[in-house]
């Protein structure tokens, strides 16, 4: 019996080693009769010991008051009056769904997410929110929705966009979402976008849009390329070759030449 109480003990004073001196309630926050029932739990050991899982943290409360906070282990605490929260603490990787949103230009999108958060405090995460997991998706979708409107969906001028400057954007909501629910003892590991897309109502018209941008700048491109390579024929052939007037004729039938869509045909001119 003598070697079970000092058992007992040992386990006890768990408490004072498992939590940080400002997560410690002391016996003095119990009533004098709240005192009395938890030690008297004392007086059947057998059904005071129980076990944490690894990765797991079990937050203590006896008649409604935080107690302690045990690790994963052979974990011992009074029957009498005890509610046990177990809390994981291992990293969760948490999917916000997709959502539709307006971004910078006031386009509707589809954008969805993936949270990778990590509970280091789980006697102010279960105060906080009663165990409820579903408030950090929401703050997740809040955090999304405060950040998206900030860019455009594709960027025309060089700018951040969210087409191509998920990993920047990504950060940005890492740290918003990191505000909301700092006092929760939550850490924000990492925020990725995985689905992102034009709403179905203007898909087909920003496609549309996007592909005449293509062809706008690819054309450019051939033009520009297609009056250097006049340039330097003109040059090439010279004044001895060619005649001053017949220069323009020559350039303008190169261009159509090099920067149309369908195959050349030449003409030979027989009157000369």
């Amino acid at each position: 019996m003598i070697y079970l109480f000092f058992v007992i003990i040992h386990l006890n004073m768990d408490r004072v080693n498992s939590v940080s001196p400002d997560e410690i309630v002391s016996s003095e926050n119990f009533t004098i009769l709240e005192t009395c029932c938890i030690w008297s739990g004392n007086l059947c050991p057998c059904f005071n010991f129980y076990n944490v899982n690894a990765n797991m943290e079990s937050v203590n409360f006896y008649f409604g008051k935080y107690y302690d906070t045990k690790y994963s282990g052979l974990r011992y605490n009074s029957c009498i009056g005890l509610e046990r929260i177990d809390i994981p603490v291992n990293e969760v990787v948490l999917q916000v769904p997709a959502i539709k949103i307006l971004d910078l230009e006031g386009n509707p999108i589809i954008i969805s997410a993936i949270i990778n958060y990590k509970i280091t405090n789980s006697v102010n995460f279960y105060l906080t929110t009663k165990g409820d997991y579903s408030r950090i998706k929401l703050q997740g979708e809040a955090a999304i929705r405060n950040i998206s409107v900030k860019y455009p969906f594709i960027s025309h001028n060089g700018e951040n966009s969210l087409k191509d400057s998920r990993d920047l954007i990504g950060q940005e909501f890492k740290v918003e979402l990191q505000k909301h629910v700092n006092n929760w003892g939550i850490t924000i590991n990492n925020v990725q976008i995985v689905d992102l897309s034009y709403s179905a109502e203007i898909a087909q018209q920003m496609l549309a849009v996007q592909q005449a941008t293509a062809t706008m700048r690819a054309r450019k491109i051939i033009i520009d390329n297609a009056v250097e390579m006049v340039r330097g024929v003109v040059n090439d052939l010279g004044k001895d070759l060619i005649k001053p007037e017949d220069i323009s004729s020559l350039a303008n039938n190169l261009i159509v030449v090099m920067a149309g869509n369908n195959h050349a045909t030449p003409v030979i001119n027989m009157n000369r």
